[in-house]
């Protein structure tokens, strides 16, 4: 709790929640689920560890929310982080609106690779069962019935434990009851949304095949020979007789049940369903005899797995006769080495003299780049002098310029000058024409000739005018 009581001072959207008494793995995942403001949930046992980006991968692979459901493969690892086994599934995307995919099988019922819709949950009021073991077997299923679409993706992101102490000693008799009861819970499940008829068979094999895996773990245990020998038996007889026969004892009160055992009512109401499942028994009777056959069949070919383990020891002494002839092999390598390592020292010394040459290249080029710096330092102290001459010269430029920049202005004053005295010889050379001509001249040829000189002596035909416009640039 003191590390998530650290994060909450970091971020406000980490919460902690606390029971006043334990409830078990399904409790407290019920209420998170309740409490959960997210569309989307997921959890980690606290014994595994996931991918830094599994969610946001998982969230990525929801298509922004329209898929329901998506799961990712897994490690398992032992206590040291070492890679035990690796679990892939492939890439695929499934529609169950019409209820046509398997719920057994299509995910493996565990609830930590996940990502899901809270709504699955709050909405169908589907939660994990309080105190017992192997709530995500009886769960899993359920929400997959009421889920539209599933996604599984090949990425592994999660790392899932596996401690040798709960794999020797994790048996005992409450786990087989809750073993029973999740099979219980997903019956009930089935008959009341009318779902057993469709999944019927699928529940078989469903049975079936957990059994056969909890037996390994049984097998595997480490519990007594007699413990795992009754434990087998109670399995055996789950097996033969839970599918066929729960629907018909699954409504009974305590009464009723009693009722069933006492040896005075096997003749009164439940006569005809024990009568029933007699006959049943003698069928799983014969079930078992032909089950015994396969393990004599089974017990044959450990005879011959057994055979091949001689096989292997043999390959193995054969291998080990590769191995003397290997290290004879590598005595010789060895001698070779030595012989190696005397030429290495011929080698070095060549190159320790070969150092020595190098070291006096190394002088020889240190007074080189001395006079050379020399002759740089030569040369700056020239571009310095340079720089000052061009300094010089261009403060005598820039005197060049002023005086060009004087004489210009002097000259546009002139231009100037011409101009005006220019304008007033033609205006009097104007008026001089107009008196000159004006005995031969009508009123309105004298009047354009003083308004609009320019254009009279450009229009006029007279080869005197054009001479006399020439001569004092009037045109």
């Amino acid at each position: 709790s003191k590390i998530v009581e650290d994060h909450i001072k970091q971020d406000k959207r980490v919460v902690l929640i606390r029971h006043e008494k334990n409830l078990g793995l399904g409790g407290a995942r019920n209420t998170a689920i309740r409490a959960a403001k997210a569309d989307f949930i997921a959890s980690v046992d606290s014994d595994d560890h996931m991918s830094p980006k599994m969610l946001e991968i998982l969230w990525g692979a929801t298509d922004e929310g329209w898929f329901d459901i998506v799961c990712c493969g897994f490690d398992r690892v032992d206590e040291n982080d070492n890679v035990l086994s690796k679990v892939s599934y492939g890439e695929k995307q499934v529609s169950n609106s019409d209820s046509e995919i398997d719920i057994f099988t299509i995910l493996n019922p565990a609830f930590w690779n996940k990502l899901w819709r809270k709504s699955l949950f709050i909405d169908n009021d589907i939660f994990f069962p309080d105190h017992d073991f192997y709530e995500d077997m009886s769960t899993t299923p359920r929400i997959l019935a009421k889920a539209t679409y599933v996604k599984v993706i090949n990425d592994r992101l999660y790392r899932y434990l596996i401690r040798q102490q709960s794999i020797m000693g994790g048996m005992s008799d409450k786990h087989l009851i809750d073993y029973i009861k999740g099979f219980e819970i997903i019956h009930n499940f089935l008959e009341e949304n009318g779902l057993i008829e469709q999944y019927k068979n699928q529940f078989s094999h469903y049975i079936k095949g957990n059994i056969l895996i909890y037996s390994k773990s049984i097998l595997n245990s480490g519990l007594s020979a007699d413990k795992k020998n009754q434990y087998m038996r109670f399995l055996i007889l789950l097996r033969i007789t839970f599918i066929e026969n729960f629907s018909t004892f699954s409504k009974l009160d305590v009464s009723g049940v009693l009722a069933c055992l006492s040896q005075e009512d096997l003749h009164g109401a439940y006569f005809s369903k024990y009568q029933h499942s007699l006959i049943n028994l003698q069928k799983k009777e014969e079930l078992i005899d032909r089950h015994w056959r396969e393990i004599e069949t089974k017990a044959t070919k450990i005879q011959l797995l057994t055979q091949s383990v001689r096989d292997l020891r043999k390959s193995l002494d054969n291998r080990e006769s590769e191995v003397s002839q290997q290290n004879i092999n590598l005595k010789e390598v060895n001698e070779e080495l030595v012989k190696t390592q005397g030429e290495l020292q011929v080698a070095n010394e060549l190159h320790v003299n070969r150092q020595m040459d190098l070291e006096k290249d190394k002088e020889n080029l240190i007074n080189k780049v001395s006079d050379m710096q020399f002759e740089i330092k030569e040369t700056e102290l020239r571009c310095v002098n340079l720089n000052h001459e061009i300094g010089l010269l261009q403060k005598e430029l820039e005197n060049s310029k002023e005086i060009l920049i004087h004489k210009q202005n002097c000259l546009d004053i002139l231009e100037e000058e011409i101009e005006a005295r220019t304008s007033i010889i033609q205006t009097s050379a104007v008026l001089l024409f107009a008196v000159l001509t004006y005995p031969v001249m009508n009123k309105n040829l004298t009047r354009k000739l003083v308004s609009k000189p320019r254009k009279y002596f450009k229009d006029s035909k007279s080869g005197f005018a054009k001479k006399y416009a020439a001569l004092f640039k009037i045109v």
